[in-house]
């Protein structure tokens, strides 16, 4: 099995840094290095990384210029023929990495695959799952068309691709990994394993939620246009030194609600769970969402709706009905 290096940026992570590294040390039967870039945190982060005492795992300074530059850091220390990232409050499933690396081993023509996202608390309690696809399938065509459906965090690419692809651009204060995947898939051919990969933890201090919504989806929406630039046959604005003027980091307006986030991923799993006949999951996972907002009628109408249309003769036809 070729090596696989784990990419870890880190700023003042101390409270979930070694949750993460578990998660990633715990597979013994791979050729493993995890690179941590510590991007100058000032909580203790780095002690606690040194606590860990794996000699797998390396601690590299970082230049403290943002995500992309972080990312960058552990790329130019990275010696495995595969890498992953994982963000430093997250954590790998059991068996991911084997099972993606030796896919992608047995695969030569494919550059990278991926897997579907778990949406967890900040206690570590699941929420959602985010299976966008259904099935396993080829990505490629999906993602030359704009569509970054798959958390970053969820893939295997060979090094070399994101280095030939140009790894990750500091212009991008976030959304810098839908950049990044935008293009590795006009440079090689993507594919998606319909198992789960990866768990995402929702907390107040991601940049997620630090961003007003209209801060986040100008970063997307650069990102597609300069895709679109760069399939017309041009470089595209950013390498030609001409990137549209960011909004200001601390632009007012809307941001995402922690609470109303994981609310409306509890919702969405319900209804998700009802579709494949899985009534009583489906109970309780509405249930969730209103244990976890008891003042909000919107919640309680939920699971009202819900438990109607689990009733037998309610039940979705041709989906198998269990709990």
């Amino acid at each position: 099995m070729p090596q696989i290096t784990v990419l870890i940026p880190m700023y003042n992570a101390a409270d979930t840094i070694l949750d993460a590294l578990e998660s990633i040390v715990s597979e013994r039967d791979v050729d493993l290095e995890v690179v941590v870039v510590d991007d100058r945190s000032t909580d203790g982060s780095a002690e606690r990384v040194r606590s860990l005492g794996d000699p797998r795992v390396r601690l590299v300074e970082g230049p403290h210029e943002g995500i992309a530059a972080a990312a960058n850091a552990g790329l130019a220390q990275a010696g495995g023929e595969i890498l992953m990232r994982c963000d430093a409050d997250d954590r790998f499933v059991p068996g991911r990495i084997a099972r993606q690396a030796v896919w992608l081993d047995g695969q030569p023509e494919y550059g990278a695959v991926c897997g579907y996202v778990q949406t967890i608390d900040s206690k570590g309690r699941v929420i959602a799952n985010f299976d966008a696809l259904g099935a396993s399938m080829e990505l490629t065509d999906e993602l030359r068309r704009g569509n970054a459906y798959i958390h970053f965090n969820a893939w295997a690419i060979r090094t070399e691709l994101i280095r030939r692809a140009g790894s990750w651009r500091p212009f991008f204060i976030c959304s810098e990994d839908v950049d990044l995947q935008l293009r590795l898939g006009e440079h090689a051919r993507v594919w998606y394993e319909h198992a789960l990969a990866y768990q995402l933890r929702i907390r107040e201090s991601s940049i997620t939620h630090q961003k007003s919504e209209a801060f986040i989806r100008f970063y997307k929406d650069a990102a597609r246009t300069f895709q679109r630039q760069r399939l017309s046959g041009r470089a595209d604005d950013l390498a030609l030194g001409q990137p549209p003027e960011p909004p200001a980091s601390d632009e007012p307006g809307a941001r995402i609600d922690v609470g109303e986030q994981i609310r409306g991923q509890l919702i969405g799993q319900a209804w998700h769970e009802l579709a494949h006949g899985h009534r009583l999951r489906a109970i309780r996972t509405a249930g969730r969402a209103c244990w976890r907002a008891p003042s909000r009628w919107m919640v309680w109408r939920n699971l009202i709706v819900v438990m109607v249309k689990s009733l037998p003769g309610l039940a979705p036809r041709g989906r198998r009905e269990d709990s």
